[in-house]
């Protein structure tokens, strides 16, 4: 055999193999391009932008006739793009910050269960509205210093080891009963304590004694 005779095999050069195409229609396994619709374009799993009808794309026909949409180049209407990948995804910045900002709302949704994990978590907004079915804090300490506390519900139940409240003022009313229970009740007042009632009834069952200066009845 003469060397003369033999054909060298030269690869495909880099702009050979790539070119621009438009998608047509999305596959069950790929996108169809406007070039060829007889086979599918597989998505490079560096493409992080979810292609669309309608995208201008940048293609890579791999030597072994198998097709790779790399990346979006242009897209008609610019309305929205979505970022997704086959697998689990991991935004990692190890030695700086990563800042997410918009104009436009942002949302946070899992079907399954939202993760929240830092030394300090701090949250700043003029407006703050929090719902839920079932809210549970689990904590050492709660400190909250605010100018005024709404609460409207149909129970509210509480059970502590030491209750302790210190008001300039305080004003209760009930509607319907009023019922204290404890082992020993004290209250003391610096100035006036007035009780008024329709009827009064006070019971013991051994001692009751009334002390005062001057005591008036009638």
């Amino acid at each position: 055999m003469h060397a003369e005779k033999i054909t060298p095999f030269r690869p495909a050069t880099a702009g050979q193999r790539l070119r621009r195409a438009v998608i047509q229609d999305v596959g069950e396994t790929g996108y169809l391009l406007d070039h060829d619709r007889s086979r599918e374009a597989r998505r490079a799993f560096g493409c992080l932008v979810q292609p669309e009808v309608g995208d201008v794309v940048l293609v890579d026909d791999d030597p072994s006739g198998v097709s790779y949409v790399l990346s979006v180049l242009e897209r008609p209407e610019p309305r929205s793009a979505t970022l997704s990948v086959p697998g689990d995804m991991h935004l990692v910045a190890p030695t700086g910050a990563l800042s997410i900002s918009s104009r436009a709302p942002v949302r946070l949704a899992s079907d399954d269960h939202l993760y929240l994990r830092s030394d300090r978590i701090t949250v700043h907004g003029r407006e703050t509205a929090f719902r839920f079915a079932v809210a549970r804090a689990h904590g050492d300490e709660i400190t909250a210093s605010v100018r005024a506390i709404k609460t409207v519900a149909e129970t509210v139940q509480s059970v502590v080891r030491d209750f302790l409240q210190r008001a300039r003022n305080y004003v209760r009313r009930t509607e319907g009963n009023d019922d204290v229970r404890a082992r020993n009740l004290s209250r003391q007042a610096e100035g006036l304590i007035h009780q008024h009632s329709d009827n009064a009834i006070i019971t013991t069952k051994k001692d009751m004694r009334i002390d005062g200066e001057r005591i008036h009845r009638g």
